[in-house]
């Protein structure tokens, strides 16, 4: 899954710090298991799907980026313009949401403070 090295636990071992070598293998760990669990999405998404068979989803994890790398980032650049957007809206939303929320507080049911 992640390729450990000599050169890798050398960069590791540089880290005089026992807690900054510990966080460092923790990080990889954690990056390894949030790995697997989008390998997980992926496989469902194309195990739900009746057009494609397991092969299907393993030729595009092995070969899809090399044969369709620009095609590949268009769509996830795509899609995370989608989420980005959605992030802002609902950021803003909530910042509204507080102020309404925080002056509705402070007047209390005197609608003519407003």
């Amino acid at each position: 899954m992640f390729e450990m090295t000599t050169q890798r636990f050398a960069e590791i071992a540089t880290h005089k710090d026992e807690n900054l070598i510990r966080s460092t293998f923790e990080s990889i760990v954690e990056l390894m298991k949030a790995r697997k669990k989008l390998l997980g999405e992926l496989s469902r998404k194309v195990g739900m799907s009746e057009n494609h068979s397991e092969l299907d989803l393993l030729w595009v994890l092995r070969y899809g980026m090399e044969f369709f790398p620009e095609y590949s980032r268009k769509e996830y650049n795509d899609e995370r313009e989608k989420v980005f957007s959605r992030m802002v809206n609902a950021g803003t939303r909530n910042r509204i949401n507080t102020i309404i929320g925080n002056i509705e507080q402070q007047n209390g049911d005197n609608q003519s403070e407003t």
